[in-house]
């Protein structure tokens, strides 16, 4: 009974991590850098040459980081929270009081409702950052526009 809420504990611990001091961080930083460019690219690139590269990596890496905690296939997952919460939830709702099946499927319906956007980003992973298809390779700036995130701006 332990290991369970113990375990629950540590897979929430390192995911609020990976999202609060990781992904949430480098998409502000993104946002504040990009939005520099977008404003005076010449007077920004004058005083800052690398932040063109800087953007691009950081983008880069909040998507492969973001699919990689959305994404089905492996433990260590949100969904894998879910499922594992739902699966022991007569263990976890003694140490977890506020966590209860009506919040665990809140969280899913949320995570579905994702399914496009995070579709998007599985896209832009496998044919840009992870596989670099050719029609991408050759011209990176084509695959923003597609697969921009809804909100994201230019």
């Amino acid at each position: 009974m332990n290991d369970l809420s113990n375990n629950y504990k540590l897979i929430v611990d390192r995911l609020e991590h990976i999202i609060y001091d990781n992904i949430a961080v480098k998409l502000a930083s993104y946002s504040g850098f990009n939005k520099s460019l977008n404003d005076d690219y010449e007077e920004t690139l004058k005083s800052f040459p690398l932040l063109f590269f800087i953007v691009e990596s950081l983008q880069v890496d909040s998507v492969l980081t973001v699919y990689k905690i959305v994404h089905n296939k492996e433990e260590r997952t949100i969904r894998y929270l879910l499922k594992y919460a739902k699966e022991n939830l007569s263990v976890l709702s003694a140490k977890y009081p506020k966590l209860t099946a009506d919040v665990l499927t809140k969280n899913e319906n949320s995570l579905n409702d994702l399914a496009e956007s995070i579709n998007r980003i599985k896209t832009q992973r496998d044919k840009y950052y992870a596989h670099s298809d050719k029609e991408y390779f050759l011209e990176p700036g084509v695959i923003l526009p597609i697969f921009r995130p809804r909100g994201m701006g230019s």
